[in-house]
């Protein structure tokens, strides 16, 4: 849709609209007898915020339109103001749409053009909660769950309420890639016959319904930064305290009794236990946020972490996205 041809279409709008939705009402009325008459008001709708260059808005309410009344113009004008707006969201999700039916003309070029504007730029995400009263949101925006919801690549924050109950998880979208987010309050699979065998809806044996993991990944990467802050200040400690030993050895204090030795000796001495402590707290962090990150946290996406060694030394090994 050129800009040229805008003011054209716009003095056509509400003709177009009304001649293009009646064909649909027929279909439509059985399921919902005021769909004509609410796709109308989004394509004018859209039309509108078209006409003052909110091309994102444009896009939304000509999308609503066509899901209100399937219908070739508003999806030809939806996915033009997606393309003006640039959002791949919308527009992957009318790229689906296109394909119920061969495009023609101007929008299949639009859906050319499309295809190579939003390749690589979105994945999709899946709430799976297994409840009737699931429902789902992508950063505060509410989705179908009953299918995938196309999202930027990048992270995200899920909202799943179900049973009346919330929470959040932080995922990571990649292209082309689908997430599915199960909340950890949602109540366990219960295996058929049929798919007793499969490894998948097997409960994990490390895991009992005892001991689910449900604190988020946040007070993981807390304790790692409050074990890197705690071995900062060991380090620092330990080495002021090797400075004060080297200074009472330089002063002859480790061979006789001279005057200000005392005063060393009890400085280096405090020196010393301030760095015990410092290296006890800091290891004690350490592994308690080992143990939190292996047996207590939910982590958003395929990831393990282990105790390990690296090089000879105990290390916190972790490995995947999360």
């Amino acid at each position: 849709m050129r800009p040229a041809r805008f003011a054209e279409i716009a003095a056509l709008a509400g003709v177009a609209g009304v001649i293009a939705f009646a064909g649909y009402a027929p279909i439509a009325r059985a399921e919902a007898p005021d769909a004509p008459t609410r796709a109308r008001d989004a394509y004018e709708r859209g039309t509108a915020a078209y006409a003052r260059a909110d091309f994102a808005t444009a896009a939304r309410e000509f999308a609503g339109a066509d899901a209100l009344l399937p219908n070739a113009t508003a999806l030809q004008a939806a996915l033009d103001a997606a393309l003006r707006a640039d959002d791949p969201v919308i527009g992957m999700a009318l790229l689906d749409r296109a394909a119920r039916a061969p495009a023609v003309g101007e929008l299949a070029a639009l859906v050319k053009i499309a295809r190579a504007r939003f390749a690589g730029r979105t994945g999709r995400v899946r709430v799976m909660c297994g409840t009737a009263s699931c429902l789902g949101a992508i950063d505060g925006v509410a989705i179908d769950v009953s299918t995938a919801a196309y999202a930027r690549v990048g992270p995200h924050t899920v909202t799943i309420q179900s049973d009346g109950k919330s929470e959040q998880r932080l995922v990571d979208v990649r292209a082309d890639e689908l997430v599915e987010v199960t909340p950890a309050l949602a109540p366990p699979a219960v295996s058929t016959p049929a798919s007793s065998s499969s490894s998948s809806s097997a409960p994990l044996a490390s895991e009992s319904p005892s001991r689910q993991r449900v604190v988020a990944p946040v007070w993981f990467y807390t304790g790692i930064g409050l074990t890197a802050v705690l071995a900062g200040a060991t380090i620092a400690s330990g080495l002021d305290a090797a400075s004060q030993h080297a200074s009472f050895v330089r002063s002859g204090c480790d061979r006789a009794a001279l005057p200000g030795c005392d005063r060393a000796s009890s400085d280096g001495a405090s020196a010393q236990l301030r760095t015990n402590v410092l290296l006890g707290v800091s290891s004690g962090m350490g592994i308690a946020t080992a143990a939190l990150g292996i047996f207590f946290v939910k982590w958003g996406g395929d990831a393990t972490v282990a105790v390990g060694a690296l090089n000879g030394a105990p290390a916190v090994l972790m490995r995947g996205a999360w």
